[in-house]
């Protein structure tokens, strides 16, 4: 069946500060996947001051502003407008400048940025749709590159225990609001690469085992402080800020 998640699912809840952005930053600069996507386009001699990169599903934007802040010119899409009002906010606290547009990755491309990219990237939106909107969603990524440009798309993997494992005592609390939400394996990955017309494609861990051990316990933290009462959710908050304080630090430079 194709199906996708609910707009509303998306609306921003939380208003992120700058210190917390620099945390998604630094998280996202010292992953295994990020240092591939940059050894990659070292090899193809690419200087991102020189490149133009959109993110798609863009949500905070915090993927395309890390690009931005290397000089890249960013455009992030997404079809919920609250989102792209917070993105704004975020990429006005940094200074950058970045270009907004409310589009649906199910539909077809609009003419002005159809082919218009060297990079185009995705994080945690592919497993928001199911069926055959699996691909369109894919395919729209493809649509909005340059001859010879890339696609980077983070997805959760199937055989992620602990993924799986956080998700089923997410949902058995009632903690869990997305609605659909369906992770990958490699094969289908690759699958979808080859039915989308693809070439030299291949796929990655995001992090090591440790990290992703470290991330879900992480996320277990914040559902018992959601959970339990104040006294006790404010002592596992300072936990919480302490090991993600360590693994940020802990991760080697870019």
């Amino acid at each position: 069946m194709d199906s996708c998640s609910r707009k509303e699912v998306w609306t921003p809840r939380h208003t992120f500060s700058l210190s917390e952005m620099n945390s998604r930053i630094k998280y996202t600069t010292h992953n295994h996947g990020w240092e591939e996507a940059i050894r990659i386009l070292d090899g193809k001699g690419w200087a991102t001051s020189s490149m133009k990169v959109a993110e798609i599903g863009s949500g905070t934007g915090t993927t395309s502003l890390t690009f931005a802040l290397l000089g890249a010119d960013t455009t992030l899409i997404d079809y919920n407008e609250g989102a792209l009002e917070q993105s704004r906010a975020i990429y006005e606290m940094y200074g950058c400048k970045g270009t907004f547009i409310k589009e649906d990755c199910l539909n077809e491309p609009q003419d002005n940025i159809r082919g218009m990219f060297d990079l185009v990237i995705s994080s945690g939106l592919l497993e928001h749709f199911t069926g055959n909107n699996r691909f369109r969603s894919l395919e729209f990524h493809r649509k909005l590159l340059k001859p010879g440009g890339l696609i980077f798309i983070i997805v959760p993997n199937s055989n992620s225990y602990w993924y799986q494992g956080m998700k089923w005592i997410c949902q058995a609390t009632g903690n869990w609001n997305i609605d659909i939400e369906v992770s990958f394996n490699a094969r289908e990955l690759e699958m979808l690469c080859a039915k989308a017309g693809l070439i030299d494609y291949h796929v990655i861990g995001y992090t090591g085992l440790l990290d992703d051990i470290r991330c879900y316990f992480l996320g277990f933290l914040v559902l018992l402080r959601d959970i339990l009462p104040k006294a006790i959710s404010g002592f596992l908050k300072k936990i919480q800020r302490f090991l993600y304080r360590g693994k940020v630090s802990s991760a080697g430079n870019l």
